[in-house]
């Protein structure tokens, strides 16, 4: 849904332009990276395929942000972890 120049040119921002340590996205970055995409890519453009994702499982290899955990809540996605931190700095700044 999301074109790799898009997805490339955040992670440039990201790293290069941010200077932010990794260049994985929040779910809430994607989402909106979404919208914006939505404008001119009409794949999916209605959110309908997110609503489809209501009662599904997902799985993280680390433990999600308090972000990502609720936006996955908000979604209806039924979320588990390994109880693996996803950064030894347990206090981002």
């Amino acid at each position: 849904m999301l074109s790799s120049n898009f997805i490339e040119w955040i992670g440039h921002l990201k790293k290069d332009v941010l200077n932010a340590p990794a260049v994985s996205l929040y779910l809430e970055e994607i989402l909106i990276a979404l919208s914006i995409s939505a404008t001119t890519n009409l794949t999916g453009s209605d959110g309908g395929a997110l609503k489809e994702l209501s009662g599904y499982q997902a799985h993280m290899t680390h433990i999600p942000t308090s972000g990502d955990e609720k936006g996955l809540h908000r979604l209806g996605i039924n979320l588990t972890s390994d109880a693996e931190f996803s950064t030894h700095s347990l206090f981002e700044v």
